[in-house]
């Protein structure tokens, strides 16, 4: 077991369509994140949203989907909060999230529920 849990809301998050979302996941005890990787992803598929590793986005590993529209937000991260933005949102980011902190072999995963409302005119 991992020397530290990854805690998310226990509600689901609220976004309006054409709006913005943030993931906020963080780590318990509040221990700094920054040399760890920290992924975002739906959890069913295994569809990367955002990973951001020892200070670098990786791009590389982003689904199309979300290329362009996540944010990472570094505010917190050395006291163990990290949250990812979701920008431009549709009906496609309704859905469950995991998020998930690595250092080494340890890990530790949360998961956070979206919830789109409204239609974006388009």
């Amino acid at each position: 077991k991992a020397n530290f849990d990854v805690i998310g809301p226990h509600a689901p998050i609220l976004a309006m369509a054409g709006g913005q979302v943030e993931l906020q996941c963080q780590l318990f005890p509040s221990i700094s994140a920054e040399d760890m990787e920290l992924r975002w992803y739906r959890c069913q598929p295994f569809l990367a949203v955002h990973v951001h590793e020892r200070g670098v986005d990786m791009d590389a590993e982003q689904v199309p989907q979300y290329r362009g529209r996540t944010t990472f937000v570094n505010d917190h991260v050395a006291g163990g909060k990290a949250t990812v933005r979701i920008h431009s949102v549709t009906a496609f980011d309704n859905g469950t999230y995991c998020c998930r902190f690595q250092d080494g072999v340890e890990f530790g995963e949360a998961v956070v529920r979206v919830q789109v409302a409204g239609e974006a005119s388009g």
